[in-house]
């Protein structure tokens, strides 16, 4: 619970002033819960980097390509080639999935504790 408040908290504050969407910070705040303080979290926020940074190079050079001109037959990449923004979630997702098996859950699960 520890991590869930600091996590939503610092979010939360990073989304008033408009750094991060709601979405993100909700998503971050209950990834915390599941992994806790700890390595598992820090490792959450590292490959979410990570995944981001890489998300947002591939984004930036798709939207420059000729690929882009048509990506208008499908409407989710229409809209992800319209939009200015980083639909950040898939990275925090991806750094979720990279992190789960350090988490204090899937440790007890496996049975290694």
């Amino acid at each position: 619970m520890a991590a869930f408040a600091l996590v939503l908290t610092v979010t939360f504050g990073l989304f008033a002033v408009g750094v991060v969407g709601g979405g993100d910070a909700k998503l971050m705040a209950s990834t915390a819960l599941w992994l806790g303080l700890g390595p598992a979290l820090i490792n959450y926020f590292l490959m979410a980097a990570l995944a981001g940074g890489v998300l947002t190079i591939f984004l930036a050079l798709f939207r420059k390509s000729a690929l882009a001109t048509y990506a208008g037959e499908v409407r989710i990449l229409r809209r992800i080639v319209d939009e200015k923004g980083i639909p950040y979630g898939i990275a925090l997702a991806v750094g979720g999935l990279a992190s789960f098996h350090m988490s204090p859950a899937m440790i007890w699960a496996l049975g290694q504790a």
